[in-house]
């Protein structure tokens, strides 16, 4: 009663709560009203406070430099790590990590609005002695935060180790791209990123931001990018308000002037599977994706994870952009399928399944290895190499493989020799295991088959009585030894 660290504690646990359920629809952090359990006075002047996967940890700050870390902001920033854990579960490292960061500082600003009327975009400045915040999301590089994708104060995760000594790459700094992208969703505004682009955009205000913010971390996959993000807001804006809203053209807007994609007018949504939650298939059917939108590309790459996107396989790099595919399912069984549809000719344009699907196998699975290469690698090959393909199939008794989905051979293991090139390059390589002929798999690879070169050159005699030789094949990329 008498502890006023204490009581802040609890009261902006219980405003951060009660938001949650109030306006999200979600009854505590696992939506099934598990308590939010709060440690104050924590360490020693601990100069933090934290979520640790069970309960909260506050800290009550070197006095000289810090108040105790209880403000309303700090809290719910705190406990949305607890939501977050409980739906996209974000790794917390490059930049899944500063997405897990960022949707904490969005609910922190969002709880602190929702319960005191006053939208603040300063992160924490009621807990430092000098009232100046940690982070800033109307002005992220006040506090050395990027607000363009990859520019100014953009920490580069690449080739990166994730460690305290890090910030597990970046991830309080690279927090400015979303938290930025928020504070321009939901305001609006005309500003010129570092990249020299300029954009335009009217807000949509923070309660549809916010619905839009909470929604993503139902889709995202753990290790999202920004590229995810914007993905799943566009589809978001687009399932809530439809592609001509204004919602949904801010939302693009936003992404593209914090330099996350581009506005060129193309867009993608990937409407099956997984347009509803809890949807059930067998494997070894056929399910037919479905895609729509404006892309000026005339193949389109489908991929699937069975692992909400940890790790992906491709069901074809360069499938015709005719917006259906008719996709024979893989026998695994799984909670967590989803697929992706991205364009050849623009990666930045992508759309990823909304909700993750079951998969249900018959007890056989087709699978093979090329050498070393990884399955998420398409073998890049000249024509006229050979390949070996070792079968690691389970629950099979007899196989059959395929080359450009024509019959080859009957073997367990199998090698073929490429020697015929298509009009694009691509060959096919598939396994079907059967068992007792009751259930079937089927595996496929995709090779990239580079046309042999034929070495011939023609000369003439100059003027000055020299010869000059020319090569008969003039073709892009071609590498000459005289």
């Amino acid at each position: 009663e008498n502890d006023p660290t204490a009581i802040s504690a609890h009261w902006a646990a219980e405003s951060t709560f009660n938001y949650f359920e109030q306006y999200q629809n979600c009854s505590s952090f696992d939506d099934n009203n598990a308590k939010i359990l709060s440690w104050v006075h924590y360490g020693n002047q601990y100069n933090n406070a934290q979520w640790n996967g069970l309960w909260m940890l506050y800290g009550d700050g070197d006095p000289l430099l810090y108040n105790p870390f209880v403000s309303l902001d700090i809290v719910a920033h705190e406990i949305t790590h607890a939501y977050t854990q409980h739906s996209a579960n974000l790794v917390y490292a490059y930049e899944a990590g500063a997405l897990n960061e960022s949707f904490s500082d969005i609910f922190g600003v969002v709880v602190d609005y929702y319960t005191t009327g006053n939208l603040n975009w300063e992160i924490g400045e009621q807990v430092n002695v000098n009232g100046q915040g940690f982070r800033s999301m109307s002005n992220p590089k006040q506090y050395h935060s990027p607000t363009t994708y990859g520019g100014e104060y953009w920490v580069d995760p690449i080739d990166c180790f994730a460690w305290s000594m890090s910030d597990y790459c970046g991830v309080h700094v690279n927090s400015g791209i979303q938290n930025y992208w928020f504070y321009l969703l939901v305001n609006g505004g005309t500003i010129t990123n570092d990249n020299g682009d300029v954009y335009s955009l009217d807000g949509i205000g923070i309660d549809r931001a916010a619905q839009i913010a909470y929604q993503m971390l139902q889709y995202l996959p753990a290790n999202a990018s920004y590229m995810d993000a914007k993905s799943a807001s566009t589809v978001i804006a687009q399932n809530l308000w439809g592609t001509v809203s204004s919602e949904y053209a801010a939302v693009r807007t936003a992404w593209c002037a914090v330099g996350v994609g581009t506005c060129d007018n193309q867009t993608i949504a990937l409407t099956t599977p997984g347009a509803q939650a809890n949807e059930q298939y067998q494997g070894g059917q056929i399910k037919t994706i479905n895609w729509l939108g404006q892309i000026n590309a005339p193949t389109v790459a489908l991929t699937y994870s069975i692992d909400n996107g940890l790790s992906w396989q491709y069901i074809n790099p360069a499938a015709p952009n005719t917006g259906t595919y008719n996709w024979l399912l893989p026998n695994v069984n799984t909670n967590n399928a989803i697929v992706r549809v991205q364009s050849t000719q623009n990666e930045g344009l992508i759309a990823t399944s909304v909700h993750p699907f079951q998969i249900t196998g018959c007890g056989t699975t087709a699978y093979f290895k090329i050498s070393d290469t990884p399955s998420s690698v398409i073998p890049d090959i000249c024509q006229f190499e050979n390949l070996a393909f070792t079968n690691t199939s389970t629950g099979a008794t007899n196989y059959e493989w395929y080359i450009n989905e024509q019959l080859v051979s009957s073997t367990t293991n199998f090698s073929y020799t490429f020697s015929n090139t298509l009009n694009t390059n691509w060959q096919t390589v598939t396994l079907v295991a059967h068992y007792n002929n009751d259930c079937t798999d089927q595996f496929t690879r995709y090779i990239y088959v580079n046309p042999q070169p034929n070495a011939q050159f023609s000369y003439i005699n100059n003027d000055a009585n020299q010869v000059q030789f020319y090569a008969a094949q003039n073709q892009l990329n071609m590498q000459y030894s005289w």
